[in-house]
């Protein structure tokens, strides 16, 4: 069993959950959010994160993790390793669509 990350849009809280997977034939990613299985926080679904955001989002506080979601949710790359930081700042948020932009076009 594999575990994913998740943070509230509202207050910013973190929660790790087991995977939710769906049957395409069967329910929708819509309906699958409002079932039982998807974590809840807030009274509402809780955003999905990838492992860098989840990284990148427990070096914040639970304000900062509200400005970041509505910011975009975005990270940049912190040295060689694979270290990601949340990119809070205009100047940052700029670089961290440069590097994905760069990176996608490998």
């Amino acid at each position: 069993m594999s575990n994913r990350n998740y943070i509230c849009a509202k207050c910013g809280a973190l929660h790790r959950a087991s995977a939710i997977y769906r049957d395409p034939r069967k329910e929708t990613w819509e309906e699958v959010k409002a079932s039982k299985r998807w974590p809840k926080h807030c009274g509402d679904p809780m955003t999905y994160m990838s492992y860098e955001q989840g990284e990148a989002a427990t070096q914040l506080t639970e304000e900062e993790r509200i400005r970041w979601i509505t910011s975009g949710m975005h990270i940049l790359r912190h040295g060689d390793k694979h270290k990601w930081k949340p990119a809070l700042s205009d100047w940052q948020i700029e670089e961290a669509k440069r590097e994905k932009a760069e990176y996608l076009n490998l």
